[in-house]
């Protein structure tokens, strides 16, 4: 992955994105997922093409003469720790939570 598609990833989870840890399967421990969703699916789709994994999911539209369809691109298990170490030095919200406040 190029630095600027690094950059670019990491500026989509900031912003739109979520790190969470997620159970996938009752009997099994929480997992780490990076969750991305958005209402343009070409970029979910480049997303995936660039870090080369992931599931995109369509969300249900309760309405949708008001709302577009809406997907989420889902990351999990080792490949989401394998993004979040190649994206990390770009991630906003990590220098924020390090930043003394005034």
């Amino acid at each position: 992955m190029k630095e600027t598609e690094k950059a670019y990833i990491a500026g989509i989870i900031d912003g739109e994105g979520s790190i969470t840890l997620t159970r996938q399967h009752k009997n099994r421990h929480p997992s780490p997922m990076v969750s991305i969703p958005s209402t343009d699916l070409y970029l979910l789709e480049w997303i995936k093409k660039v870090v080369q994994c992931g599931r995109i999911i369509k969300k249900k539209n309760y309405k949708p003469q008001l709302h577009r369809d809406s997907f989420v691109l889902n990351i999990t298990y080792d490949k989401a720790l394998e993004l979040l170490k190649e994206v990390e030095p770009y991630l906003i919200t990590r220098q924020k939570k390090q930043e003394p406040s005034c």
